[in-house]
């Protein structure tokens, strides 16, 4: 997810569980939080995402097959 925009925005991700989700970057936090050591990335405990001004977050979906995941910006 990408927000240039001056505001922060919340992205709504519309499949699976929150469980599922992985960040692995969000640019907002503060080092060494903004990027995860693989195998460590938290899960998310929500469906909407705030994305900070002017960042961008990285979220992977757990190992559960290959599928596409949908973002919708609200």
């Amino acid at each position: 997810m990408i927000n240039v925009h001056w505001e922060e925005r919340a992205f709504e991700i519309r499949e699976g569980e929150p469980d599922e989700w992985l960040r692995v970057a969000d640019t907002s936090l503060d080092s060494p939080n903004d990027i995860s050591e693989p195998g460590s990335e938290p899960r998310l405990s929500g469906l909407t995402y705030l994305v900070a001004p002017r960042c961008v977050v990285i979220l992977k979906s757990a190992p559960t097959g290959s599928r596409s995941h949908d973002f919708r910006i609200s």
